[in-house]
């Protein structure tokens, strides 16, 4: 599953990826961030097919702006990608603020950024 596929075949797969990501950044973040990286670009191309889908069987948005609380995948993605860059900005801040940089929505690229400061300044707290 973390060969050289560079997206995941389905939700389940998408969220044990995140989970690894987030494992190697303790032991190899490097690893951790090419895990991680594909899936910046699949999860861009997921918000983008759900726009498009929006209010048919699911609702995704409102207002234009992606709804993260209702339980639909694309929230759901979004919000294991935030933690994840989050944890990774721990061992390479350049580069998940990269990966940030690289996310389309801007209220998820913005869940990043929090997500990265939030850690960097408890980690700055536990010193």
């Amino acid at each position: 599953m973390v060969g050289v596929s560079a997206q995941a075949e389905d939700q389940e797969q998408m969220n044990a990826l995140f989970e690894i990501g987030r494992a190697f950044s303790r032991y190899d973040p490097g690893r951790g961030f090419e895990v991680v990286e594909p899936l910046i670009d699949q999860f861009n191309e997921m918000s983008a097919a759900a726009a498009t889908l929006n209010g048919f069987g699911q609702q995704y948005y409102e207002d234009g702006e992606l709804i993260m609380q209702n339980g639909n995948s694309v929230a759901n993605s979004a919000n294991q990608l935030i933690l994840t860059l989050g944890t990774l900005a721990l061992a390479n801040f350049d580069r998940a603020r990269a990966g940030a940089d690289r996310i389309q929505r801007q209220e998820v690229r913005l869940g990043v950024y929090l997500a990265i400061a939030q850690r960097a300044i408890s980690q700055e707290g536990a010193k």
